[in-house]
């Protein structure tokens, strides 16, 4: 017997909102700043000012605010410089200053677009994954140049970067390769940045729903990741072929019980 494990089953009115929503890429803030190799300067400025909105002139809400929208109006896109609003990496003599910070999305997430108020990092990359360990490891997305705002004591502008191919992960690592000095006769720096938001597509919630037909298969309709597994309690692993929106058990394939979960 096939039956549906987990599943969510999407109403009329639900599938509609998703559509809708589907149009635009939403701002969103990360979850939470995983780490970061380049230590934090004192407690007065923490890894939490990064997502957190600290500084921001106008503020946002992440996962529905259409991030187009929100940057469309330039003058409206400034951060306060200040301890209060920024993170501030430890100082570090041995330059260029080099380093990583990663975030988490809470979820798998395709990401087109970053923004980022960002004071001294010069060239930075970015990296996506779906397991935080893997980011070490993981492809670059995108290498960017950030704006100078070194001289801007009291607010500064965003920086907006497009990534040349729309990347996927829940992880991403933001790598600073270099920063602007704070004077050109330092010689030694430190990372100071306000906030991350990343341009992403809604959440869509995973439907499911199983059909026998007349002549005994059965064919599974479903949204999102399909998994299959012999126990109710699982485990589930992907189904092979990674099939999208249908997939189809034959009746003479249906010799022992299987489940099925979208994810």
């Amino acid at each position: 017997m096939k039956l549906p494990s987990r599943s969510l089953l999407a109403s009329t009115a639900n599938a509609a909102l998703l559509l809708g929503l589907a149009h635009g890429q939403i701002m969103l803030s990360p979850t939470a700043v995983v780490g970061t190799d380049l230590g934090t300067f004192s407690g007065e400025v923490p890894l939490t000012h990064l997502i957190d909105q600290s500084g921001i002139e106008i503020p946002f809400s992440s996962g529905t605010t259409d991030f187009d929208s929100y940057f469309a109006p330039s003058n409206q896109t400034f951060a306060l410089n200040s301890p209060a609003a920024n993170w501030q990496s430890a100082v570090d003599f041995d330059l260029p200053q080099q380093g990583w910070i990663d975030f988490d999305l809470g979820s798998v997430r395709t990401v087109s677009k970053l923004a980022i108020w960002s004071i001294t990092a010069e060239n930075i990359t970015l990296a996506f994954a779906n397991d935080p360990a893997e980011l070490a490891s993981a492809p670059v997305a995108g290498s960017f140049r950030l704006t100078d705002h070194t001289a801007f004591p009291f607010s500064y502008r965003v920086d907006l970067i497009t990534l040349p191919t729309p990347a996927q992960g829940r992880y991403f690592r933001l790598g600073v390769e270099s920063t602007y000095l704070l004077s050109p006769e330092l010689r030694f720096s430190y990372v100071i940045i306000g906030e991350v938001v990343v341009s992403a597509t809604p959440a869509t919630t995973p439907t499911l729903a199983i059909l026998q037909e007349s002549n005994g298969d059965v064919v599974v309709t479903f949204g999102g990741t399909l998994q299959s597994a012999s126990s109710l309690n699982g485990p589930f692993e992907a189904v092979p072929g990674n099939p999208q929106g249908t997939y189809r058990v034959p009746a003479a394939n249906q010799t022992s019980a299987q489940f099925f979960r979208a994810q």
